[in-house]
């Protein structure tokens, strides 16, 4: 006996050294992959703010929107959701919320509009902007908005485009190459889930996870 565990001991143990290597290789492949898959997901979300930011500025700039006149509404108005549709019922409003041209023909009332946390953070910002994922509508039960100032004919900031995003066909967008059994998710600011991969009308607009919450914000820190 005392040979033979003498014998099997060099085997034991290059199989253990053997089955160690195919673990940590194993476990470097997961990680180059989980890698791979958030990198490619931000960079799409990233073209994706980029498109939105171009397109909501050439917009601004038209003349008959700089105008800011509700009984002149620029055409691009009733033909926004056509020419683009991964955005919904873009509207034109003054900063202090009212309606001055919209795709709807009943938009939400100024109040309402005015005292809205994505609004009031809007108009502070005066810049592009894309907001945290909050209530939306019957139709989008949770939204994300885009926002750009207008300049008024003195060159001061008269009123805000503002659309909401289509977040299904946004979903369907960044995720269509993701693998069936992986997870990936965007986080707003606030760390509410905006997209996720897999049960994504379930979680959305929900708190992440708290090691996700704790990894989101070392990220940030750095």
């Amino acid at each position: 006996w005392l040979l033979l565990a003498i014998g099997l001991l060099p085997a034991l143990a290059g199989t253990g050294w053997y089955l160690l290597q195919l673990r940590q290789a194993a476990l470097r492949d997961a990680y180059a992959q989980t890698d791979l898959m958030a990198t490619a997901t931000a960079e799409s979300l990233r073209w994706v703010v980029q498109d939105a930011q171009g397109m909501l500025a050439s917009v601004a700039a038209r003349p008959r929107v700089r105008a800011l006149d509700p009984g002149d509404c620029d055409a691009v108005f009733s033909d926004f959701r056509t020419l683009v549709p991964a955005y919904k019922a873009m509207a034109l409003r003054r900063i202090d919320g009212e309606s001055i041209c919209s795709e709807l023909s009943n938009p939400p009332p100024r109040e309402r509009v005015a005292a809205a946390p994505w609004f009031r953070q809007a108009v502070q910002q005066r810049g592009f902007r894309v907001s945290g994922v909050h209530p939306g509508s019957v139709v989008q039960p949770w939204a994300v908005r885009i926002t750009q100032p207008v300049l008024d004919a003195n060159g001061r900031i008269g009123g805000l485009l503002v659309s909401p995003v289509d977040l299904k066909q946004l979903h369907g967008r960044l995720f269509a190459r993701i693998p069936a059994q992986a997870r990936v998710a965007v986080v707003d600011s606030e760390n509410r889930l905006v997209l996720q991969s897999q049960n994504h009308d379930d979680r959305v607009g929900k708190q992440a996870v708290d090691w996700v919450v704790r990894e989101a914000e070392a990220l940030r820190r750095q």
